[in-house]
């Protein structure tokens, strides 16, 4: 296995056990959620787009499940959550996570970044991204990482 394999199991691996740890579901509703995430006019394929939600004061520490989707061919995602794996994410404010695998070269023998992975700004990794998740849901939560 090479190092960046090894690498990208250890943060798949942190990120499903904080996603889990984040909490379960507690009665709080699901609403559908979906979206694209481009690159200007291009759409990313196989990015990890995650929905972590903010607690509504202190006393709240599990305001319910994170979600996840990973992107398509198109650039499209749709939310489930990590614990239940139930379609959508909870109504309310959520913390946007993106990012990509970097991948190895086609012969899979060393590894080396694709070329979006190494653009994709700040603000989708340090969560500073805040989308509003409505009662309704929401089917057009688009994300430009070019910007």
């Amino acid at each position: 296995m090479t190092h960046f394999r090894s690498r990208t199991l250890v943060t798949y691996g942190l990120t499903l056990g904080l996603l889990s740890w984040t909490g379960c579901s507690d009665g709080s509703s699901l609403v559908e959620v979906r979206g694209r995430v481009m690159e200007g006019t291009t759409p990313v394929a196989g990015a990890s787009v995650t929905y972590q939600p903010i607690a509504k004061s202190a006393d709240d520490v599990a305001p319910g499940p994170s979600s996840f989707g990973i992107t398509d061919a198109e650039g499209r995602y749709d939310l489930r959550t990590i614990k239940e794996d139930s379609v959508g994410a909870v109504i309310g404010s959520h913390h946007v996570y993106i990012s990509l695998d970097k991948g190895d070269t086609q012969d899979g023998t060393s590894p080396q970044p694709k070329p979006a992975a190494d653009r994709i700004p700040k603000k989708f990794s340090d969560g500073t991204t805040v989308v509003e998740i409505p009662p309704a849901g929401a089917a057009d939560v688009d994300f430009d990482i070019a910007s």
